[in-house]
């Protein structure tokens, strides 16, 4: 890890920190890390972020549109249609979610939960995030979606990985909140039978659907 910063000092030291520059690079350091990513190619995410950045930006460094941002976000991300790493069913989706959390299986959570390609093409381009009064960039939409399911997923694996664990009812209320051709189920609480124990609790952050196949879309929850 020292090594790998020690390569990035001369690009931080030739180019401005200024706070959008920090948070691309921050996104692409977490977006990198959540992934696995070797050593070489988060440097590589590190110096496309920083080239992202400086290309954001005019003479008078005014911020690009939506669609120029998304256009940047998207670099290096082949387009895609239809949700991968996906289940045809919500149970079936949580289900697997469950037996990965029994194996503290970490690729198998980063597979079944919403990825950044995903994010950038099927659920960006529809979401509040394009419009007032919720307006973002992808880039720093995405970075905090990230930094909050990254949260969970650690206290989700702490609190009950490799531990006996039951799920005895997910529960996902309402027909969900619509956008374009998704639909986030965010209202999904699960009953578990733990130690002998049962507790009701939120343990991720709702469902993603996009014609008729499902994923997680979040790990954030009330751990």
């Amino acid at each position: 890890m020292v090594g790998w910063l020690d390569q990035l000092r001369p690009q931080l030291s030739r180019t401005a920190m200024t706070p959008r520059r920090g948070w691309m690079l921050a996104a692409a350091w977490s977006a990198a890390l959540a992934c696995g990513e070797p050593p070489q190619r988060r440097a590589a995410a590190t110096s496309m972020a920083l080239a992202a950045s400086t290309a954001a930006h005019g003479e008078g460094g005014s911020p690009v549109s939506l669609d120029s941002a998304l256009t940047l976000f998207r670099t290096g991300l082949h387009p895609l249609s239809e949700l991968e790493n996906s289940e045809p069913s919500l149970d079936l989706a949580v289900g697997r979610l469950f037996r990965s959390i029994a194996r503290s299986d970490t690729a198998e959570l980063r597979a079944v939960v919403m990825s950044r390609r995903e994010f950038a093409w099927l659920y960006y381009p529809t979401s509040p995030f394009t419009r007032a009064p919720t307006k973002q960039e992808p880039g720093l939409a995405w970075f905090l979606h990230v930094q909050n399911s990254q949260k969970g997923a650690s206290r989700l694996l702490s609190r009950y990985g490799r531990r006996p664990l039951t799920l005895e009812r997910n529960e996902c209320k309402g027909p969900g909140r619509i956008e374009g051709l998704n639909r986030i189920w965010d209202d999904c609480m699960q009953r578990l039978a733990v130690d002998g124990d049962t507790v009701s609790i939120r343990l991720f952050g709702g469902i993603y659907e996009r014609q008729g196949r499902f994923k997680v879309f979040s790990y954030s929850n009330d751990l």
